[in-house]
């Protein structure tokens, strides 16, 4: 998380509008998910603001609605799930809170939550979010969640890679130079051309591969 101000604090700086922005996509489960949190010290959040990307939500099966709310005990809502109607969910439209919602108070460690209503979209519909908000004490600011976006695609790439390059790597080359240096040419043909078909169709071919070539 990335504080807006670094330095002297003075009247002008701690009263300053700041604009703080993060993504999420609508293509998820029904549910609420946090998109911005008071960090420090309270804030003013004076406007927020939804963006839908060129994707037409407007008739998709399941959803069908959004709303933008804090997590207080009596929450505050800033945009009503009426205005975050389905039919409000159509290609590259905006929904912003209107003026008789802006100005709210959120404390320190309050959350901003959208709320999807009925369940996902049809198809991936990562939607920009953007709040401008005022610090009114040194220290505070608004911290924007990790998008749900680059959550998801996190551990898969760190999955996939992973077995699939390290096995093939370590168990070929080992064979390979080990019986390479041995006696004759004759040996090395037959056990290199054997362990990497073997191996790399399935790693239970290592054991069966080591000892042939220890025993040649």
């Amino acid at each position: 998380m990335r504080r807006p101000f670094i330095g002297k604090w003075d009247e002008e700086i701690l009263f300053a509008a700041v604009i703080v922005r993060t993504t999420i996509d609508l293509h998820q489960a029904a549910g609420t998910y946090n998109l911005f949190t008071a960090t420090g010290q309270d804030v003013l959040v004076e406007i927020l603001s939804i963006r839908l990307p060129n994707i037409d939500v407007s008739d998709d099966v399941n959803i069908t609605s959004i709303s933008v709310q804090t997590n207080d005990a009596t929450p505050q809502e800033i945009i009503t799930s009426t205005e975050g109607a389905k039919a409000n969910l159509t290609a590259e439209n905006q929904i912003k809170s209107l003026a008789a919602r802006r100005y709210c108070i959120l404390k320190a460690g309050q959350k901003i939550e959208l709320t999807i209503a009925g369940g996902a979209a049809d198809e991936e519909t990562i939607c920009d979010v953007t709040a401008i908000y005022r610090i009114v004490e040194r220290g505070g600011y608004l911290a924007e969640a990790i998008s749900s976006s680059s959550a998801s695609a996190s551990p898969s790439a760190s999955v996939s890679g992973s077995p699939t390059t390290s096995p093939s790597a370590s168990v070929s080359s080992s064979p390979s130079t080990s019986v390479s240096g041995s006696p004759s040419g004759s040996p090395s043909a037959s056990v290199s051309s054997s362990p990497s078909a073997s191996v790399s169709a399935s790693p239970s071919a290592s054991p069966s591969v080591s000892p042939s070539a220890s025993a040649s």
